[in-house]
């Protein structure tokens, strides 16, 4: 399964080192997607947006359980897993999007799309 990271999974960050170590993306690239990433100090976020804007994102091959164990991660911070395609690389990924149509209180806009941690 392809997994597109672009906060705490990216190589190098907190959950890259505790879920990821042994693993090297794909791709890493930054592309406009229906998505506009916010963040707060410790993590970002992305919204759906009618807009596409530049997210940076590392792509990762992931066994089922792997990502399932991801769910479980990302799910208390309001994430959720859907299917959206990199036209760029003509594949089909899957990415975690908040799924409140409002950033969580605190959280500023990324307009870089680039999240450095």
């Amino acid at each position: 399964m392809l997994l597109a990271v672009y906060g705490t999974l990216k190589t190098g960050h907190s959950n890259y080192l505790l879920h990821l170590p042994d693993k090297r993306p794909l791709h890493a690239l930054s592309t406009e997607l229906p998505y506009r990433m916010y963040e707060c100090e410790t993590y970002p976020v992305i919204l759906r947006s009618s807009i596409h804007h530049p997210i940076y994102i590392e792509i990762f091959d992931v066994s089922e359980d792997l990502m399932v164990n991801l769910d479980q991660l990302e799910a208390p911070y309001g994430l959720q897993r859907e299917a959206v395609p990199i036209a760029d690389l003509d594949l089909n990924v899957d990415i975690y999007v908040y799924a409140e149509p409002e950033p969580p209180a605190g959280f500023k806009p990324v307009d870089t799309g680039v999240w450095k941690g």
